[in-house]
């Protein structure tokens, strides 16, 4: 399966740049900050949760940074991010 990883590719190009800024939490983070991140979360899915391309990963989640990184994980894990809408009730 090919994928293009943009955020690797900024992060070896405009490590120190800024990438995200959660506006809720205050947290900012650069394109190597999440990389850094969103492989290390990639790497868990696949080598502690095994997750094979094509699995599915549920997220019930508000805005936030940490959604993106979720969704950048997925994407390098090569498997299918499920967003769960927060405002509905269960």
């Amino acid at each position: 399966m090919y994928h293009f990883d943009w955020i690797k590719r900024h992060a070896e190009r405009t490590p120190d740049k800024l990438a995200l800024v959660d506006p809720h939490s205050g947290l900012e983070l650069t394109y190597a900050q999440f990389d850094r991140r969103a492989s290390r979360l990639a790497s868990f899915f696949v080598d502690k949760l095994a997750l094979q391309p094509g699995d599915r990963v549920s997220i019930l989640a508000g805005n936030s940074a940490d959604y993106y990184v979720v969704l950048m994980a997925c994407a390098k894990a090569g498997v299918i991010l499920n967003t769960l809408n927060w405002r509905l009730a269960v």
